[in-house]
């Protein structure tokens, strides 16, 4: 069965038009509804432990970004001691590039997190090392580095609220002319 939402008044004749726009402002809400730890890039096994590596901004682009590694023993239960490293190489003709970051404790439980600024888009070589009790290992995984959105394309909401305020105060004069005065 349908979904009937009553509308009184002079909403009554917007109905089909008022229901649409409160799905097209859910949609385009639940696009900004995403978690802070990332994407799911790698998940395997690194020696003894279970290895799952987080990285965000989805899709990964030239500049700052935040990487966060979830380790697991071999019950999958969280490995509280394990030291985790990060490194990332780029290897393309000419051009060898290397980084590493030590993997801090971050503001989740259990989760390590590092930062690092990609200089350059193109495939990037990951080795994920941890180092704890039950021994060591290492995942390494590749991922794609896309270019920095140019200025238009990063900020275009902020420049289209102006524009979506003025119209819907326009559709509200133009609602307010139509009612009758009495």
């Amino acid at each position: 069965m349908p979904l009937r939402l009553p509308l009184r008044g002079r909403w009554a004749r917007w109905g089909f038009p008022a229901r649409a726009l409160a799905v097209v402002a859910v949609i385009l809400a639940s696009h900004a509804a995403r978690g802070d730890l990332g994407a799911l890039v790698a998940d395997g096994n690194a020696g003894p432990y279970r290895v799952s590596v987080l990285a965000a901004p989805v899709p990964l682009r030239v500049g700052p970004s935040q990487w966060s590694v979830l380790v697991q023993d071999a019950a999958g239960n969280p490995a509280e001691v394990a030291e985790v490293a990060l490194d990332w190489e780029l290897s393309s003709p000419g051009k060898h590039s290397k980084i590493r970051r030590v993997a801090t404790p971050g503001a989740h439980p259990y989760y390590r997190s590092s930062e690092v600024v990609l200089p350059k888009a193109a495939p990037w070589r990951v080795a994920a090392r941890i180092r704890g009790d039950a021994g060591s290992g290492q995942l390494a995984f590749d991922v794609l580095v896309a270019p920095r959105l140019g200025t238009w394309q990063s900020y275009w909401p902020a420049l289209l609220m102006p524009a979506l305020a003025l119209a819907l105060f326009f559709l509200h004069q133009c609602l307010k002319r139509r009612e009758p005065r009495g």
